[in-house]
């Protein structure tokens, strides 16, 4: 006999009932639900449109899928290793509902031009941050001459229907869950400001799929439990979401088990009568089996076992996996982080910020969330199939990763229908209305990140019409290639800046090189930066010889702390080895070199500490410079020795002429004994700023046949585009004001 009473504790004390105190109008509540869906379908159009062809996560293989299946009209086979990554067409191993959907879809459309999106970047960063190389691609600038972008903007959409339909499901779910639809409308936008949501959205990935289905599987578990029936027409429809998400993805498995729990717990607590039960569970194999039993036949026949997983390892797996617990936990951190921001192949991060705050706003949300559900009796198994749900997921991701390289938080949405009405019931139940609150850092987020993270990690090659005039002319060029000049954005930075660099390119090259920029300390000679990438994720081979393109550069520093030095940039142009990305032929420039040197930015460190003058001194070089002090240890030195002289300076204006010091030892007929001319050691006068305040070491090597005397220091500065000396207060050009030195 069916039961007419919620399942609760007949002796529990009344809860408040929450439900009706934000109670909003259904046709309201709709309408709102609509607004937030329109939000999220413009801002994940802009994450697609900021997003080059292939560039989300296995994009390029999900699609090669469909068009191989067009192609060739079969599924594709595992092989081996080498082959599958090889081919590019590295999902062999996934159930295969959306490439046959794909298939169908883009079977119709010009694809005769794949080939030109499809040239790999040998040195792509992939699951590491970087300022460069985030592009797995080489991207053409010649016209397009098929329609495989248009198949890619069909097959994107596609999974913008899916995860548009996921929120409304997530909306309704959480509605259903506590009676409020201010909790439901507020876990739908939580879940449409995610940026990782919103950025596989816009992709092509089997997650749109099967977080689809298992959030509307979740949800027909949350009605007819409610309900407390099971009809003809329900059981059919868990057979086709059960079925769908066993020919979607491997991940879907793990929903069926749960149903099937579901239905039987239904039954034995008299939710539902047994018959319906049986009902339930018999519509849910017969849809698996229909829908699903012949792939995994296929499986069983062509590789041994009903998943295929023994091949999927040897291509996949990762090989000894640590067992320590806290390494793990790193990792699962890091699949955390990545569900809410880390795009592009988990290698662009969002600010610092952000990760802190969003497991502050779960931690809370959920806590109290599940507290408030708990204090409703009638409410506590859907809290507690809801918190099974996310466990079941994290669980079974925990254990996947240690099988093969699955450590990424996409694999997590299918629990977003389950976490999000549970966090966002703990926000209402703290904050009421004014829970929304909480929400504006997380939507703010998502409203910047096609401008700020994802149009500036994916920085296109841009054409101008000539340099510009704060630009350094260069005009020197290799192999073809030219380098017209370059601009540095910030002249001065510290030890550990970034440096950020627009070069100017003009030409092409067949062979499709990368640039290399280093970084050089000028006291040192050692580099202190390097970056290898490919200018404007371009493939060069594919540029407007009569176009002048410009390149951004983005180089971090490691210099130490020391005196104000400018570094210098070294770049070069070389061929990558595919087999060996850190190998391959370097160009040579119209000079013979194989490295161009051009001044960089001036280096300043906060901590350095300009070290005090053994002797003050006052003495200004017109209007440029000024002889602030001087250290001389010693004033009487042997032929062969080197006497060690320090002087320090104070720039009094920024200056734009190239300034040379004259310095040495004259004799008593004014002849130069030694010297020890030129700009101070990694600074010329065309960095200074004003106030800046530097040592300039400058030894003295005494010749081994110097006569033994008396000798003055002089010291005169002077313009090396005329000669023309710089002149003292008293109108004389050579300062003597220094200890004369006694040679034995």
């Amino acid at each position: 006999m069916q039961a007419n009473t919620p399942l609760q504790d007949q002796h529990s004390r009344p809860a408040r009932d929450y439900s009706g105190i934000f109670r909003l109008p259904r046709s309201w509540a709709d309408r709102a639900a609509l607004v937030i869906l329109v939000y999220f379908i413009l801002l994940a159009l802009t994450y697609s449109a900021s997003t080059p062809i292939f560039e989300a996560p296995d994009e390029a293989a999900h699609f090669l899928d469909a068009h191989n299946i067009v192609e060739e009209g079969a599924l594709p086979l595992m092989t081996n290793r080498a082959e599958v990554l090889a081919s590019l067409s590295w999902q062999r191993h996934q159930p295969p509902l959306l490439y046959l959907t794909g298939a169908l879809l883009i079977g119709g459309i010009d694809r005769s031009d794949l080939q030109d999106y499809l040239r790999v970047n040998p040195l792509a960063v992939q699951g590491d941050v970087s300022l460069n190389n985030l592009n797995t691609q080489l991207h053409s600038y010649a016209p397009a001459t098929g329609n495989t972008l248009t198949a890619v903007r069909i097959l994107r959409l596609l999974g913008l229907v899916l995860a548009s339909s996921t929120l409304w499901f997530i909306y309704k779910s959480g509605h259903l869950v506590s009676g409020q639809p201010l909790v439901g409308l507020l876990a739908m936008l939580l879940v449409a400001s995610m940026p990782t949501f919103l950025f596989i959205a816009g992709s092509i990935n089997n997650d749109n799929f099967v977080t689809f289905l298992h959030t509307v599987g979740i949800y027909w578990l949350l009605d007819r439990w409610k309900a407390r029936r099971i009809g003809l027409r329900h059981a059919a429809l868990i057979g086709l979401i059960a079925g769908g998400l066993a020919i979607a993805k491997l991940q879907g498995l793990p929903f069926i088990g749960l149903a099937g729990a579901v239905l039987l717990y239904g039954g034995a607590v008299r939710r539902w009568t047994w018959r319906q039960a049986a009902l339930g569970i018999g519509g849910l194999a017969l849809g698996v089996i229909v829908l699903a039993g012949w792939w995994y036949l296929r499986n069983q026949m062509l590789y041994g076992d009903l998943l295929g997983a023994a091949v999927t390892r040897s291509i996949w797996g990762r090989g000894l996996v640590t067992t320590d617990l806290a390494a793990r936990l790193i990792e699962m951190r890091g699949v955390w982080e990545s569900m809410w921001f880390m795009l592009g192949y988990l290698n662009i991060r969002g600010p610092a910020w952000f990760y802190p705050y969003v497991a502050l706003l779960s931690i809370t949300g959920l806590l109290t969330g599940y507290w408030g559900v708990w204090r409703h009796p009638g409410r506590r198994f859907t809290g507690l199939l809801l918190a099974a749900i996310v466990a079941m997921l994290w669980v079974t991701l925990y254990y996947a990763t240690g099988q093969i390289n699955t450590s990424q938080g996409r694999f997590l949405f299918g629990s977003l229908v389950a976490f999000a009405p549970l966090v966002t019931t703990g926000l209402v139940h703290l904050l009421g209305r004014r829970s929304i609150v909480t929400l504006f850092p997380l939507i703010a987020v998502a409203l910047l990140t096609p401008a700020l993270w994802l149009n500036g990690s994916y920085r296109p090659l841009e054409i101008v019409t000539d340099l510009p005039a704060d630009a350094t002319p260069i005009d020197r060029q290799s192999e073809g290639l030219k380098l017209l000049g370059y601009r540095m954005e910030t002249p001065v930075l510290p030890p550990d800046g970034i440096v950020r660099l627009d070069v100017y390119l003009q030409g092409r090259h067949p062979e499709d090189p990368a640039l290399v920029i280093a970084a050089l300390d000028p006291l040192t000679g050692e580099p202190v930066g390097v970056i290898d990438f490919y200018p404007g994720m371009a493939a060069l081979s594919t540029l407007d010889p009569s176009a002048i393109y410009r390149v951004r550069a983005v180089l971090p520093l490691r210099a130490e702390g020391g005196p104000p030095r400018q570094i210098d940039l070294l770049i070069r142009w070389r061929l990558v080895d595919p087999a060996d990305p850190g190998q391959g032929r370097v160009f040579t420039w119209d000079d013979g070199k194989d490295g161009l040197l051009l001044p960089g930015p001036l280096i300043q460190s906060a901590a350095y500490s300009l070290p005090a003058p053994q002797t003050t001194a006052q003495a200004r070089f017109g209007d440029a410079v000024e002889l602030t002090g001087y250290t001389l240890p010693a004033v009487e030195v042997a032929p062969g020795e080197t006497l060690p002289v320090t002087l320090f300076w104070r720039a009094l204006i920024h200056q734009t002429d190239d300034l040379r010091l004259a310095f040495g030892l004259l004799d008593s007929a004014d002849q130069i004994l030694t010297q020890a001319d030129g700009i101070p050691p990694g600074l010329p006068s065309t960095v200074w700023l004003p106030g800046l305040s530097f040592p300039d070491p400058r030894p003295l090597l005494i010749p081994p046949d110097a006569p033994p005397g008396e000798y003055r220091l002089y010291l005169a500065w002077y313009r090396s585009a005329d000669n023309a000396r710089l002149p003292l207060s008293d109108g004389s050009t050579l300062y003597l004001g220094l200890p004369a030195v006694r040679v034995r």
